[in-house]
């Protein structure tokens, strides 16, 4: 399922199971993927981010309060499943890396699904003027050798 995944998008993934293991989320949601972006691609961010660094660190902490708190305390080594819109998130993503006729699927694929969704996680991005235009013209001008996001 992830083979066109870079790296980098695995990491994502790996740390939206972190994150939703931390707050005690029972199923990795839509907010625990987007605070994996926001770690794993700091500098995409931050370039789309009007008030840089600083703003980054203010879209953190509000997509950490949009992560639900789950009944109970679930073990380490729990394997936690993607809930219907994180896949969701994740079919966006394919096809946007398709759109942009991209062989792999990277994060800024990932953040694009995200936007597509458009739950709340997607009105903290917009209140901070990050939006699916935006994004994708950040991605349209990627070097195709690279790929998009930042560089490994």
């Amino acid at each position: 399922m992830f083979e066109k995944y870079t790296e980098r998008a695995r990491r994502v993934i790996f740390s939206a199971r972190y994150e939703a293991l931390r707050h005690g989320a029972s199923r990795i949601e839509t907010p625990c993927l987007l605070l994996a972006i926001l770690n794993e691609s700091q500098g995409l961010v931050t370039r789309l981010l009007p008030g840089g660094a600083e703003e980054l660190a203010r879209l953190r902490a509000e997509v950490e309060a949009l992560i639900s708190q789950a009944a109970g305390t679930l073990a380490p080594n729990a394997d936690l499943p993607l809930n219907h819109p994180a896949k969701r998130v994740l079919a966006y993503a394919a096809e946007e890396s398709e759109r942009l006729q991209d062989d792999i699927i990277d994060n800024g694929h990932l953040l694009l699904g995200v936007l597509r969704e458009k739950g709340p996680e997607t009105a903290c991005l917009k209140a901070h003027g990050i939006d699916l235009e935006k994004v994708r013209e950040e991605l349209d001008w990627v070097d195709p050798e690279t790929g998009p996001g930042e560089p490994e």
